[in-house]
């Protein structure tokens, strides 16, 4: 099974802002008290994410790691265990991958068109001894083959993780989940089955999305 989307672009609104939105604040029903901590430090990590971040080869978007601290509480929404596979869409340099396997026990794919982010990424799953867990696929994730892929996870520009959801979901076998975050304020096409504010190296609100 091969997922397939429409041209892709840099959405500004999720990834060029470094203030969350009025849609931000009307996306998910957080707790009144969250909302004031969501929005002083969101700022402070997009903006650092920006200057260590490279653009990545292909129309994905522009590369933004998910802080290595978050992605184990992101991932979490999706109740991974050690007999899932957890498929990491534009993987960039393995990060979410590697705490999915320290932490969780998951095996991993990581699908990613940069050839440097590709050795890079092989590089982190040698040098964390998970070799034996972990794959790094160099190729184009509109082509990807998700029928085996128990959580998929997708870091990128909203507009993207929109026109992808879809397909993405009809893609995956039942009981599998497709798991994103930095995403408010979009108008998803199929709603997530539940959101949730991660405070962990970072303030983010994850969505996970269940195949039914």
């Amino acid at each position: 099974v091969t997922v397939t989307w429409g041209d892709d672009v840099n959405d500004v609104g999720a990834t060029g802002s470094t203030a969350p939105t009025k849609a931000d604040l009307t996306a998910v029903d957080l707790p009144g008290p969250a909302w004031p901590l969501y929005w002083a430090i969101r700022p402070f990590r997009l903006i650092n994410d920006r200057v260590r971040g490279r653009r990545a080869g292909g129309d994905l978007g522009p590369y933004l790691g998910t802080p290595t601290g978050m992605a184990a509480a992101v991932l979490a929404l999706a109740e991974p265990t050690a007999d899932n596979l957890v498929v990491d869409i534009g993987c960039g340099d393995a990060r979410v991958l590697i705490e999915a396997a320290r932490h969780y026990g998951c095996r991993g794919r990581g699908i990613e068109r940069d050839p440097s982010l590709v050795a890079e990424a092989r590089r982190n799953v040698a040098a964390a001894g998970l070799t034996d867990r972990i794959e790094i696929v160099e190729g184009d994730a509109a082509n990807a083959d998700l029928g085996d892929a128990t959580v998929v996870f997708a870091f990128l520009p909203t507009a993207t993780v929109g026109r992808m959801l879809e397909a993405t979901l009809a893609s995956l076998p039942v009981g599998a989940r497709f798991v994103s975050h930095e995403q408010v304020g979009a108008s998803w096409p199929v709603a997530p089955d539940s959101s949730r504010l991660v405070v962990a190296d970072g303030v983010t609100v994850a969505s996970v999305w269940h195949r039914r």
